[in-house]
């Protein structure tokens, strides 16, 4: 009876410490996050801010808003080395909703043909 009692003890312990570290994600899921009001308050205020930040809060600034940037490995002829910058929201862009500007070069075409024979 008492192994069964401890056996219990230690599955209640590790559903605990599950709950635990999931609530711990939860909560900087939700610390990560901002709004879209914090977002335009940024924005209103974005020059006077910008330049009283140090080297580290101006990162983790332009972090919240940018998800991934991609850059060529090796320096193209033009100079360019961005290949790609995707954000966290969408941003309207000539007309477009974008989630991302990409200035690669490399462009696909897919095109699909059904072709009949008649007899």
């Amino acid at each position: 009876m008492q192994a069964r009692l401890d056996e219990l003890y230690d599955k209640i312990d590790a559903a605990q410490e599950e709950i635990a570290e999931l609530q711990a994600r939860i909560d900087f899921l939700i610390a990560q996050k901002i709004s879209s009001d914090n977002v335009y308050k940024y924005l209103l205020y974005f020059d006077k801010l910008y330049d009283k930040f140090t080297d580290k809060e101006k990162k983790t600034f332009l972090g919240s808003f940018v998800e991934k940037i991609e850059i060529y490995p090796t320096e193209i002829p033009n100079g360019r080395i961005l290949k790609r910058i995707q954000f966290r929201f969408p941003l309207f862009y000539e007309g477009e909703e974008i989630i991302g500007l990409s200035w690669d070069n490399e462009t696909t075409l897919e095109c699909m043909c059904l072709l009949t024979k008649f007899a």
